[in-house]
């Protein structure tokens, strides 16, 4: 905007001084005119003193004109100066616009490249800033996990020091079970055998008391019988509580 301002005054400036040398071209030339003709009003003068002798007013008239000439003609010279010095600055002017036209053409320039590099940096600046956001949402997610492992970590060792022996997996588990409630109903099995198998006590004294003493049998001498080893309630005893004793033993 300033290099616009300074570039409309130089031009303002130039029409001036433009205009300037046309008027003292325009003056230079009535002058010359005026030059010639006081010049032939000279000799005419002269020549009329010379031949006829006449009065000195005419003379002193004609000293002011040549004066008047010699000054007019000192003025025309003064300002055919002027006017080659304004043309100097004027062409100096127009060689200083022409710089000033090259340096802002190369500061178009300049500041068009620089542009290009702000909007490239600030692109890179989003890319950034979206790769940070990227990495900062795997890092949370990374800590997450690594409380989440941390944290089944601590209750696994918690659960290793509290329960040390129990390494059993879940189809060891259902097995123990199965078979716990198999020897419950084995051993439940087992007791309703055995008092099938077992005399009442009650009706044993009953019928004992029933009896006379007279058919009493007397009572046994010696050893008694051998028992055979396929007796009931031996098989009985043998196949209920022993086993079970024996399988826990094992």
């Amino acid at each position: 905007m300033e290099l616009e301002t300074i570039e409309e005054q130089w031009r303002n400036e130039s029409r001036d001084l433009v205009a300037l040398v046309s008027r003292l071209q325009d003056e230079n030339k009535r002058l010359a005119t005026q030059l010639q003709s006081g010049t032939d009003s000279d000799s005419g003068v002269e020549f009329q003193m010379d031949s006829t002798g006449s009065q000195g007013g005419d003379f002193q008239l004609m000293q002011r004109l040549r004066s008047q000439v010699d000054k007019q003609r000192n003025d025309l010279m003064r300002k055919d100066m002027e006017l080659e010095e304004k043309i100097g600055d004027i062409e100096s002017l127009n060689m200083q616009i022409e710089r000033l036209k090259t340096s802002g053409r190369e500061t178009r320039r300049r500041q068009k490249v620089v542009q290009l590099q702000v909007r490239t940096l600030c692109e890179e600046r989003a890319d950034f800033l979206a790769q940070l956001q990227d990495q900062h949402r795997e890092i949370v997610s990374l800590r997450r996990r690594l409380g989440l492992a941390e944290k089944e970590n601590e209750d696994l060792v918690k659960t290793q020091e509290e329960e040390p022996l129990k390494r059993y997996t879940t189809t060891e588990l259902k097995e123990l079970m199965a078979e716990r409630d198999n020897l419950r109903a084995r051993i439940n099995d087992l007791e309703e055998e055995l008092k099938m198998f077992r005399p009442n006590p009650l009706e044993e004294k009953a019928q004992n008391e029933s009896q006379s003493p007279s058919e009493e049998d007397p009572p046994v001498q010696g050893p008694l019988p051998f028992e055979p080893d396929d007796a009931p309630w031996k098989k009985s005893s043998e196949s209920g509580i022993r086993k079970l004793l024996a399988y826990f033993i094992r």
